[in-house]
């Protein structure tokens, strides 16, 4: 019989090396009687690989610390950026891929990125981890926030998986999207409507410290949701999180 809690261990961004939240992350998530995933952050690669082709490492550092003065949508902040980012990435992939890949053309970059890189990246992060794939669940963040967009269009507000009406009564609309774009509270929201499709009742949460604003807004939004629309079983999720510092 499948477990009704599904624990997320953490967080990770492709082509960034694992540290020593993330292992300690997973050591932990596997003491439980639950089901093991994980939210992976592929959203960035393309910009980075251009920003790499183009201007090198020193011009993939500034990226980076351009990311962290940016706010995810209009209120909210943004996970943190790693605090050693020329220690934390992985220049061999860059190095290895960057040439390679501008070579091609928009649709194949799109394409192989999507079908072999960040799978290929994501199979390798779980190794190292000493896990199999097939013992994690894997919600990449480019997928969830397509699920968001798709949820938040107007197109779409009559039927009845929409959010459109819910997130206008509750005031919660420039939250979840800036303009038509889901930002980390959309990510979010589609994350917990997932999860409860899949029958799990309650979500274990281990992240790092650094994730902490952005999860317990997640939390928040997921609560007032609720609140509004008790009925509603997509937000009916029980919630129990941990952060963790190696300072």
């Amino acid at each position: 019989m499948k477990p009704e809690t599904v624990v997320f261990a953490g967080h990770f961004t492709v082509c960034e090396k694992p540290n020593a939240e993330q292992f300690a992350q997973i050591e932990d998530a596997l003491q439980y009687d639950a089901n093991l995933a994980m939210v992976v952050n592929d959203i960035d690669l393309k910009r980075r690989l251009f920003t790499y082709h183009i201007r090198g490492e020193e011009g993939l550092i500034s990226h980076y610390e351009g990311r962290g003065k940016r706010k995810c949508g209009r209120i909210q902040e943004l996970c943190s950026i790693p605090k050693d980012i020329k220690e934390v990435v992985d220049w061999d992939f860059y190095k290895s891929f960057a040439n390679q890949f501008m070579e091609l053309n928009r649709v194949e970059q799109d394409v192989i990125l999507r079908e072999k890189i960040v799978p290929k990246l994501i199979e390798e992060r779980i190794h190292e981890y000493g896990l199999d794939s097939s013992q994690v669940q894997i919600y990449t963040e480019r997928q969830l926030r397509n699920y968001s967009m798709r949820r938040m269009r107007n197109r779409n507000k009559h039927k009845p998986q929409s959010w459109f009406g819910q997130l206008k009564q509750t005031g919660l609309t420039s939250e979840v999207k800036t303009d038509l774009v889901p930002v980390c509270g959309g990510i979010m929201l589609a994350l917990y409507e997932k999860i409860t499709g899949q029958g799990y009742n309650k979500m274990i949460q281990l992240y790092s410290q650094g994730d902490k604003g952005p999860i317990e807004n997640g939390v928040r939004l997921n609560k007032i949701l609720h609140e509004a629309f008790p009925e509603d079983p997509r937000w009916s999720l029980e919630f129990e999180n941990k952060f963790y510092s190696t300072e």
